[in-house]
């Protein structure tokens, strides 16, 4: 072994290789203390050399490379199989500041996936090879693209994926729990019985990510009577206007967001406003209800969840349009005899309805009942033998009745008079008090018109009744 000195480095040439020594002042001082001792004590160059090694080598620093490290390993993104690639975010460490390679592997043992599996890189990922390094550490990020890796058809989400970064020569680095992958929530609903005003709709919402949500409702309304506020029929599926329940407003009326999900489900609610919605305007069974959501974060709805069972909702006392009823013809009003009053009966709903029909000869101060002649139509024609005040038949556009007054029977009435008449309809929900077309004045004859009757022989047709201006009726073909 030979030893070498140049300037303040030291160079020894021992068989294998070449060692260097660098040193700082204090270990010059050392050394030539070293060696000024070697050479009053008679010591020649062997010894020296080994004097200058017994003093540096506790105190001299390897010039060989220490190998890199991976600190603070982390991950954003992913969540979904139709989100953004995973984001790993990382810092090379290394003392001389050297070009450092890695490794980047998954593997997910709760799902049997048990062996490390080289991640496939994404777009705008720094990549794998030569990557720069400080002894403070330079931060990095790789981008895995586990929709090429992970097997989303068969394990569709995951929270147990772990991640190892191994830079060369060195110990790995593990992320673990790690979401891949998405599973949209599943929604029961619970909702049965008579319902009104606000419903109140309850249902379970299960996520297998535990994923807050967003939900979206709707009814099915077996009533073409109802009318929505578009003035539509709801026969069908129509969104379900919210009035509060759990979470927050969503962007539509229908919607709400905010909604905690579990794993093991959550019960929630949501309250509908029928009312708005128009639904139940006459008491009505056959209703349906559903909910669908979604994952907050992402734009993957789940599957609609409905009621296993139909339900009624009864919004008559709100909703319900009471029937009017316009007098269309009257006919020769004499005391002596019976007189036939056509009129037509109306209801939005088209309910069966019952009819007051009433008389005052003091302008409308107070009223008396007609006396219903009582022969009924149901076994002759309706219109001109009268079909009675129950059980009437209504629509929207209006069904023609009659009624046949007894007025021989009006002991309180005589002839020569004006007479006011009014007929007040009413459905299950009450009666309307609205006196308009359902009121008409006439003059009460106390003696009989002679009755003409021309030949109708020739004539074809439907017959129909019309009214002269003087009041009375004539059936015209």
């Amino acid at each position: 072994m030979r030893g070498e000195i140049f300037g303040i480095t030291i160079v020894f040439k021992m068989r294998g290789g070449r060692y260097y020594w660098s040193l700082d002042r204090k270990k010059r001082r050392t050394l030539w203390m070293c060696m000024a001792l070697c050479l009053c004590m008679g010591c020649g160059p062997v010894g020296i050399a080994l004097g200058i090694f017994e003093a540096s080598k506790k105190q001299s620093s390897s010039t060989v490379d220490t190998p890199p490290g991976v600190i603070e390993g982390a991950v954003t993104g992913g969540g979904s199989a139709d989100s953004t690639p995973i984001e790993i975010t990382y810092k090379l460490v290394d003392k001389e500041s050297s070009p450092v390679s890695i490794t980047v592997e998954w593997k997910d043992d709760l799902k049997g996936i048990t062996d490390w599996q080289k991640c496939a890189e994404g777009a705008g990922s720094d990549g794998t090879i030569n990557l720069s390094s400080s002894p403070s550490g330079v931060s990095h990020k790789f981008i895995w693209d586990y929709t090429q890796d992970y097997p989303l058809s068969t394990v569709p989400s995951s929270t147990s994926v772990q991640i190892r970064i191994t830079p060369s020569n060195n110990v790995p680095v593990i992320i673990k729990n790690i979401r891949v992958g998405n599973t949209a929530p599943v929604v029961q609903v619970f909702l049965s019985g008579t319902q009104s005003g606000n419903i109140v709709v309850n249902y379970l919402i299960t996520d297998a990510e535990n994923d807050t949500a967003e939900i979206e409702a709707e009814f099915y309304g077996p009533d073409p009577s109802d009318t929505t506020p578009d003035g539509s029929t709801p026969k069908g599926w129509w969104k379900a206007t919210t009035s509060g329940g759990n979470g927050n407003a969503g962007p539509d009326p229908n919607m709400r967001n905010g909604i905690s999900a579990s794993s093991t489900g959550i019960a929630q609610n949501y309250i509908w406003d029928s009312v708005i919605d128009g639904a139940g305007r006459t008491s009505m069974s056959g209703y349906k209800f559903r909910i669908r959501a979604r994952d907050f974060s992402w734009a993957n709805w789940g599957s609609w969840g409905e009621t296993q069972n139909t339900f009624t909702v009864d919004n008559g006392n709100s909703l319900n349009t009471l029937p009017t009823a316009e007098i269309v013809a009257i006919g020769e009003a004499v005391k002596n005899q019976k007189l036939k009053i056509i009129y037509r009966l109306k209801d939005n709903e088209s309910d069966t309805c019952s009819i007051r029909i009433e008389w005052s000869n003091n302008g409308g101060v107070s009223y008396i009942p007609c006396q219903d002649a009582q022969n009924s139509g149901s076994s002759g024609n309706y219109i001109a033998n009268g079909d009675g005040t129950t059980s009437l038949s209504s629509s929207p556009s209006g069904n023609l009745h009659s009624i046949v007054w007894d007025l021989p029977q009006e002991q309180f009435l005589q002839g020569n008079q004006w007479i006011t008449l009014r007929i007040l309809p009413r459905d299950s929900y009450g009666e309307n008090p609205v006196e308009d077309l359902n009121k008409k004045n006439f003059f009460l004859h106390h003696w009989s018109f002679p009755v003409n009757v021309s030949n109708t022989t020739g004539f074809s047709g439907t017959p129909r009744l019309a009214v002269d201006n003087t009041g009375k009726v004539h059936l015209v073909w």
